[in-house]
Protein backbone atom coordinates (compact mmCIF):
# COMPACT_ATOMS: atom_id res chain seq x y z
CA UNK A 1 0.00 0.00 0.00
CA UNK A 2 1.11 4.03 -0.89
CA UNK A 3 0.93 6.35 1.87
CA UNK A 4 1.73 10.08 1.32
CA UNK A 5 3.87 12.13 4.26
CA UNK A 6 1.81 15.40 3.83
CA UNK A 7 2.79 19.00 5.53
CA UNK A 8 0.66 19.04 8.84
CA UNK A 9 -1.56 21.95 10.05
CA UNK A 10 -0.92 22.00 13.33
CA UNK A 11 -2.78 25.28 13.95
CA UNK A 12 -4.60 26.96 11.41
CA UNK A 13 -2.93 30.22 11.12
CA UNK A 14 0.05 27.87 9.89
CA UNK A 15 0.14 28.55 6.03
CA UNK A 16 3.84 26.79 5.45
CA UNK A 17 6.63 24.63 7.14
CA UNK A 18 10.70 24.26 6.56
CA UNK A 19 11.99 21.33 5.99
CA UNK A 20 15.09 21.14 8.41
CA UNK A 21 16.07 17.90 8.60
CA UNK A 22 15.31 14.36 7.25
CA UNK A 23 16.04 11.92 9.41
CA UNK A 24 15.42 9.04 7.55
CA UNK A 25 17.03 8.79 3.97
CA UNK A 26 15.11 7.13 0.76
CA UNK A 27 14.50 3.56 1.28
CA UNK A 28 14.88 3.22 4.81
CA UNK A 29 12.61 1.36 6.80
CA UNK A 30 10.16 3.87 9.20
CA UNK A 31 8.82 1.83 11.88
CA UNK A 32 5.98 2.86 14.58
CA UNK A 33 7.22 5.65 16.65
CA UNK A 34 10.22 6.47 14.96
CA UNK A 35 11.14 10.46 14.84
CA UNK A 36 11.95 10.74 10.62
CA UNK A 37 11.69 14.67 10.03
CA UNK A 38 11.97 18.03 11.55
CA UNK A 39 10.34 21.25 10.46
CA UNK A 40 10.37 25.00 11.42
CA UNK A 41 7.40 26.41 11.39
CA UNK A 42 6.75 30.68 11.35
CA UNK A 43 3.57 32.27 11.62
CA UNK A 44 3.08 35.68 11.08
CA UNK A 45 4.06 38.09 13.73
CA UNK A 46 0.57 39.37 14.27
CA UNK A 47 -0.27 35.99 15.35
CA UNK A 48 -2.01 36.50 19.08
CA UNK A 49 -2.52 32.37 19.45
CA UNK A 50 -1.41 29.91 22.30
CA UNK A 51 1.96 28.91 20.38
CA UNK A 52 4.62 30.81 19.76
CA UNK A 53 5.30 32.54 16.08
CA UNK A 54 8.48 30.08 15.62
CA UNK A 55 8.24 26.81 16.75
CA UNK A 56 10.09 23.15 15.57
CA UNK A 57 8.01 19.98 14.70
CA UNK A 58 9.32 16.29 15.06
CA UNK A 59 7.40 14.49 12.82
CA UNK A 60 7.08 10.71 14.18
CA UNK A 61 5.37 8.16 12.63
CA UNK A 62 1.81 6.95 13.95
CA UNK A 63 2.07 3.81 10.81
CA UNK A 64 5.15 2.33 9.24
CA UNK A 65 6.43 1.89 5.98
CA UNK A 66 9.66 1.84 3.60
CA UNK A 67 10.17 5.96 2.80
CA UNK A 68 10.26 5.52 -0.90
CA UNK A 69 11.04 9.00 -2.40
CA UNK A 70 11.14 12.31 -0.77
CA UNK A 71 9.50 14.89 -2.82
CA UNK A 72 10.45 18.16 -0.41
CA UNK A 73 14.17 18.62 -0.05
CA UNK A 74 15.56 19.80 3.32
CA UNK A 75 15.99 23.49 2.96
CA UNK A 76 12.35 24.26 1.42
CA UNK A 77 8.80 24.85 2.03
CA UNK A 78 5.97 23.24 1.51
CA UNK A 79 2.59 24.27 2.61
CA UNK A 80 0.26 23.02 4.58
CA UNK A 81 -1.41 19.49 2.94
CA UNK A 82 1.60 19.49 0.79
CA UNK A 83 2.71 15.99 -0.46
CA UNK A 84 6.54 16.01 1.34
CA UNK A 85 7.35 12.02 0.36
CA UNK A 86 6.42 9.14 -0.27
CA UNK A 87 6.42 5.75 2.03
CA UNK A 88 4.71 1.85 0.87
CA UNK A 89 4.49 -0.88 2.99
CA UNK A 90 6.77 -2.96 0.33
CA UNK A 91 10.14 -1.84 -0.67
CA UNK A 92 9.79 -2.24 -4.22
CA UNK A 93 6.03 -1.76 -5.14
CA UNK A 94 5.24 0.63 -8.10
CA UNK A 95 5.06 4.43 -7.53
CA UNK A 96 2.43 6.83 -9.19
CA UNK A 97 3.29 9.58 -11.25
CA UNK A 98 4.32 12.43 -9.39
CA UNK A 99 1.01 14.67 -10.17
CA UNK A 100 -0.98 11.33 -8.71
CA UNK A 101 0.49 11.00 -5.77
CA UNK A 102 -1.87 12.65 -3.37
CA UNK A 103 -4.84 11.18 -5.29
CA UNK A 104 -3.76 7.70 -5.59
CA UNK A 105 -2.13 7.18 -1.91
CA UNK A 106 -3.42 6.90 1.37
CA UNK A 107 -2.42 9.25 4.59
CA UNK A 108 0.46 7.98 6.50
CA UNK A 109 -0.70 8.65 10.19
CA UNK A 110 1.90 10.96 12.35
CA UNK A 111 2.32 12.52 15.40
CA UNK A 112 3.73 16.51 15.69
CA UNK A 113 5.44 16.94 18.86
CA UNK A 114 5.64 20.84 19.27
CA UNK A 115 9.43 21.45 20.44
Amino acid sequence: MLMVIEMPRVVEEMEAGEIYHWASREGDYIAFGDTFLDVYVELDPDFKGNCPPVFHLEMTANDAGYLRKILVPKGSVAKAGAPLAVVSTEPAEKLPPADEIKKRCASFRLITQTM
